[in-house]
Order: C-alpha cells, then structure tokens, then sequence
C-alpha cells in the first residue's frame, strides 16, 4: 500500500504543484479560488487513473501483493490530500483577498460537494476506465459546478442565518458517501481485473 501511494504522490507532485500555480493565478484574477480548487481536485484521481492505463499498470497489478482495498484506497486517499491541499489553499486565498475565515461556508459546501462527485465518478472510472468513462466524468464535473454554483446562491439568498450548518451538513453527507462509494470501488475493481 505504502508503495502505491508512493507512486501516486511521484506521480502527482508536478500535477499538484501546477494546480496549486493555477488556483494561485486564477484566485488573483477572480473571486472563484474554492471553485477552482474543487474542480482541479476532482481531475487529480482522473488523472492518476488515466497514467496508470496508458502505462498499463492494471495488468500488473494482479501479480503484485495487494488486496482489491489497497488498490483503490490508494486513489481515495490521494483524492482526499489533494481537496484538503487544494482547500487549504483556496482558504488561504480568500482570506487574504476578501478577509473572510479561511474555513467558509463556501469552502465547506465545495468539499462536500467534492467528495460526493468523487464517490459516483471514482467507483464508474475504475470500471470502465478513462478513456472509455471520460462520458461520466464530464457529466459529473458539469454537476459539480452546477451544484456548487446553485449551492452558493442558494446559501447567500436564503439561509444567511443557517450557512453554515447547511454547509457543514454537506461536507457530511459527502465524507458518509465518500467512504461508502470504496467497497463499490473495490466491487468495480474486481470485475474490471476480471475482464
């Protein structure tokens, strides 16, 4: 397990770091960093998944000493260090920018929303890959942007008041799907070694 997260971080770090440029531009330019941190946190397990196909690396894994958990948890965890990177930023982002606390309901609402796209896009990406699922992952990222961007208006407009319980129910309900989606994973794993 150690030595597939060690891969996976070499794999990420330059992709990381641009993201992190990226946030850190675009965050100067607009007021969207949380946006711009989710969106680039959903691509990173697409893209860790993607170089692991084109290396072929699925067909060595059955020869390797893991468990089907170990093979998927590995992209999980990698998911959840980078929305926590990317979210830490943004934070930072917007509290120097707009002197909002660096924890907002808005940074809460966009994780949640996050972990909730990563729990239907991840299990389906494993299944049928990325060349094939890139269908999925478009519609999910379309979602996402739909969700949050409703999300925002919706918190602003109305629940002034309650903002951040609702945000904080969000993230919940996201961190519960988020880990209920791994054994699907693992279920989608299995099938996919199998054909």
């Amino acid at each position: 397990m150690k030595g597939l997260l060690i891969k996976d971080m070499w794999m990420t770090k330059r992709t990381l770091m641009l993201y992190a440029l990226l946030i850190i531009v675009l965050a100067v330019a607009n007021e969207s960093a949380v946006m711009f941190a989710m969106f680039y946190s959903l691509m990173l397990p697409v893209n860790l998944l993607a170089l692991d196909e084109r290396s072929r690396f699925d067909r060595l894994v059955p020869m390797l000493p893991l468990s089907n958990l170990q093979c998927v948890l590995d992209k999980y965890l990698i998911s959840y260090a980078s929305i926590a990177i990317l979210s830490v930023l943004a934070g930072i982002i917007t509290a120097v920018r707009a002197g909002t606390p660096a924890l907002s309901p808005v940074l809460m609402l966009g994780a949640g929303i996050t972990l909730m796209a990563h729990a239907v896009s991840i299990p389906l990406l494993i299944r049928f890959g990325v060349e094939r699922g890139r269908m999925i992952y478009l519609i999910v990222l379309i979602a996402e942007a739909a969700l949050l961007g409703a999300g925002i208006a919706f918190l602003e407009e109305n629940m002034r008041g309650t903002i951040v319980l609702l945000s904080g129910m969000v993230l919940a309900a996201g961190m519960v799907l988020s880990l209920l989606s791994i054994p699907v994973a693992m279920k989608m794993f299995e099938k996919q070694t199998l054909a």
